[in-house]
Parts: C-alpha cells; structure tokens; sequence
C-alpha cells in the first residue's frame, strides 16, 4: 500500500495509477523519439518542434509552438534557433507583429520530418501488433475524459 492510498478512494487510488503509468509512458515515448532523432542526427527537442512546425498549413510563431508544446517560449526560441542555424527551417516576417517573426519548414527540413514520421510510424505498428485496439479506445476515451475534468 503506498501512502496516498490512505487518503484516496479506490475510485481516486485507480485513477492516481492510471496518471503515474500515463506519465512513465510519456518518459519512454521521449526515449523512443529521441533514440529515432539521434539515428537521424538530431535530437527528440528539435524533432518534437520540427514536427510541431510542419504540421501547420502555415507558418507560426515560436510563442505558438511553445502553446503548443507545452514548454517555455525561452526554450522554444533556443531550440528553433538551432534548427535554424541546421537549415532545418526558416524565420520569415510577420505583417502581423514586427518582432515575432513566423517559423516555417524547409526543403531539408521537410525530408528529415518525412524520415521521422516513417520510423515513427514502424515503431508504432511495431508496439501496436501487440496491444488489443478496443482497450486502446477506452483508455483514449478515459484520458480524454480526464483532461476535459482537469480543464473544468
């Protein structure tokens, strides 16, 4: 019995499980994706932001990217600078805002997200072949569930 247990439900206690797992997952999803960017010459920070950059029809801000991400605009800016000093993508004006400029993709950029994405999607196939598609649903279902209540 862990501490906590005490104080929670058996409700509250699975639910407390099920964060903890959710977030050792998370801690192996990061390794997996920075085993897959170190293959490929980068690193899991810059390939999450590339990722996040080309997967909007159109340019973004690092401030965007950082919303998105979930991380600091600080960070943000440092690691898209490097992407930029590796021609990985580019600053463009923005008419919008004289000194937030806008992030986007380029050509070399673009093949790197593409080589991301397929090994990626080989080890999701991979880890998939053994996991049981309903169950997925329903802990998708539960996690969505659960954001929405901690949004409340």
């Amino acid at each position: 019995m862990k501490l906590i247990d005490k104080y929670l439900s058996k409700e509250a206690s699975t639910l407390y499980e099920l964060v903890v797992e959710v977030h050792r997952t998370q801690v192996e999803m990061m390794n997996m994706t920075e085993t897959v960017a170190r293959s490929l010459g980068t690193t899991a920070s810059r390939s999450v932001t590339l990722s996040v950059i080309s997967g909007h029809s159109a340019s973004i801000t690092v401030s965007e990217i950082a919303r998105i991400m979930g991380v600091s605009r600080q960070n943000t800016q440092r690691t898209t600078d490097t992407l930029v000093e590796n021609g990985l993508v580019e600053y463009l004006p923005n008419p919008h805002h004289r000194r937030a400029k806008l992030v986007s993709v380029t050509d070399q950029g673009r093949v790197l997200v593409e080589k991301l994405t397929q090994l990626g999607a080989e080890w999701f196939k991979d880890v998939a072949d053994g996991l049981n598609h309903s169950e997925n649903l329903a802990a998708l279902k539960t996690l969505h569930k659960l954001r929405a209540k901690i949004n409340e």
